[in-house]
């Protein structure tokens, strides 16, 4: 097992900030992917902490720890006795059945570890912004003691401009347990280790998401989660963006009532805007989806109701290629809403004016309000087995809930009592 982390004796000022930044937004997960790559430099989550009071207690150990440059064991020894009396502690049988590890020395190494490096890998790249006019170049250094990585290895020396764009992917650590390190040096002395022409590369593999459906490239060598810079992305604004789509997309992942809590509505513009620029790119072909937003506790309340008796397993709602496809083009006399609004659709499910269960055909419907007179009806299938493929193109079904038609209507058309019955909002 690695050595745990060695810290400074003084406090790194970047280093307290990046993860005072990221700490201020609990998000309970049950996988630690669930938070994906930018969004954990705005989100703190530790996996399998859902159900259980225990994020904001460690995060208050790690604030300490990373303030004061504690070790591992000060950090253990403070934390363990919290976490058993809370009971997140050893292995435990779910109510599905699935026995799963919560608490344990070993987890409790790997969150300070990671948490740590994370921590001052971002706070030294902000320092390296401020001081690169001094020292312009950054080597990727890593730990030859027969224990690294041989990809990483390979890595070792290479020699490039701070804002070469190959540390967009490669600024470490690069994957669980990686002790590599990027060291900044001035011209002279990068013009005398050498600098490198062309950075190391490879293809990269594709790695799929159970919990989302989709299929990502990972950088060649580098662990899923790790491919980018995560101090470039919280300096940048970036992790806001680039996140969002992950906070989102985590609501695949975690039970129904945790899904439900609303997104932040500072993240819900930036939602909106990755989910257009995928629509602008969107190949109907691929059968591809994306998360658009998650059932309220409200409707998960009412679809629990013994009259309804839906216990819908995922609280995403997604949206594939395909209906993004079917709603976009006019069919049987239906008025499609416009690019401009589908553009915008987390945004708009995230508010709508009403939501109805459409006692005929068994759905959910989100009515959205324009600024004429008539509004836009998206049709939500629950609880739906919906077919995506993995990364080796084998079709793979998942539940969850989808957008499975829209159209404008016009509101008075859904005030029938006896087929639409209201579950939240007003029309």
């Amino acid at each position: 097992m690695p050595p745990s982390v060695a810290l400074k004796p003084l406090p790194f000022a970047e280093a307290v900030a990046f993860f005072d930044q990221r700490a201020a937004n609990l998000v309970p997960s049950d996988r630690w992917t669930d938070l994906w790559q930018e969004e954990h430099a705005v989100g703190f989550t530790v996996a399998r902490s859902v159900g259980y009071d225990i994020l904001g207690d460690i995060r208050d150990a790690l604030r300490e720890a990373i303030g004061k440059g504690e070790t591992f064991e000060s950090f253990a020894k403070r934390l363990r006795p919290v976490l058993q009396e809370k009971g997140w502690w050893g292995r435990v049988q779910r109510a599905d059945g699935e026995v799963v590890q919560l608490g344990s020395m070993r987890r409790l190494r790997t969150i300070f570890d990671m948490n740590v490096r994370v921590s001052y890998s971002a706070g030294a790249w902000e320092r390296a912004q401020r001081t690169k006019r001094a020292l312009p170049y950054i080597l990727y250094v890593g730990i030859l003691d027969g224990r690294i990585r041989p990809v990483h290895e390979s890595w070792h020396g290479t020699c490039l401009p701070i804002d070469h764009e190959w540390w967009d992917t490669h600024w470490c650590p690069c994957g669980w347990r990686c002790r590599c390190q990027n060291r900044q040096v001035t011209r002279l002395e990068a013009q005398r280790i050498g600098i490198t022409q062309r950075p190391p590369s490879g293809p990269p593999r594709r790695w799929f998401n159970p919990n989302t459906g989709e299929t990502i490239e990972v950088p060649h060598g580098i662990d899923p989660g790790f491919g980018y810079n995560v101090g470039k992305a919280a300096l940048e604004g970036k992790a806001r963006g680039d996140a969002a789509k992950v906070m989102a997309d985590k609501m695949a992942a975690t039970p129904p009532q945790v899904a439900a809590v609303p997104v932040p509505p500072q993240i819900l513009g930036d939602l909106s805007a990755e989910f257009a620029r995928w629509l602008d790119d969107v190949d109907y072909s691929r059968g591809d989806m994306r998360v658009v937003g998650a059932l309220p506790a409200k409707v998960l309340d009412f679809l629990a109701t013994p009259a309804i008796g839906r216990r819908p397993e995922s609280g995403a709602i997604v949206i594939t290629d395909h209906a993004v496809k079917h709603i976009m083009r006019q069919s049987k006399g239906a008025l499609r809403p416009s690019i401009d609004t589908m553009r915008r659709l987390p945004e708009l499910m995230a508010r709508p004016a009403a939501i109805l269960w459409d006692r005929d055909k068994r759905n959910l419907v989100w009515v959205i309000e324009l600024q004429d007179d008539r509004g836009t009806r998206l049709i939500v299938d629950v609880d739906r087995l919906e077919r995506t493929r993995d990364v080796r193109g084998k079709r793979q079904a998942i539940r969850t809930n989808v957008v499975v038609s829209g159209q404008l209507v016009n509101v008075q058309a859904l005030r029938d009592a006896r087929r639409y019955e209201l579950v939240d909002g007003r029309l």
